[in-house]
């Protein structure tokens, strides 16, 4: 466990970048959301960010054993990561605007049917 700790405390200044990518993914998310009526195209920016970590997945597992390697693949790790929560996010966004959809028309015709 002092091991964990202290290789976190060693990598602190590469690992701030995940929540703050992750932010950044979450507004393009819901910017998308906002101002786009197709359903998918807020899946965009995490579906691209997700093949680029891939792809860079992919180059980091033949070049493993450098140095450049080990970086690529911590940032292919901090791409993917951040793609998944976008991905989340996007189903969550998608879930809300459903029910707020069936609300409304349920609402609707509940108040049809009480006028007449």
């Amino acid at each position: 466990m002092a091991g964990l700790i202290s290789l976190i405390v060693d990598n602190i200044s590469k690992l701030i970048v995940i929540p703050i990518i992750s932010l950044i993914i979450i507004g393009i998310t819901y910017f998308m959301d906002k101002n786009n009526d197709s359903k998918i195209a807020k899946f965009y920016p995490s579906f691209i960010i997700g093949i680029v970590g891939l792809a860079l997945a992919i180059v980091a597992i033949f070049s493993l054993t450098s140095s450049i390697g080990l970086n690529i693949a911590l940032i292919s790790v901090i791409l993917l990561s951040n793609a998944l929560v976008g991905i989340f996010f996007a189903f969550i966004l998608n879930l809300t605007n459903n029910i707020k959809k069936d609300y409304g028309d349920n609402h609707k015709k509940v108040r049809r049917d009480g006028k007449k």
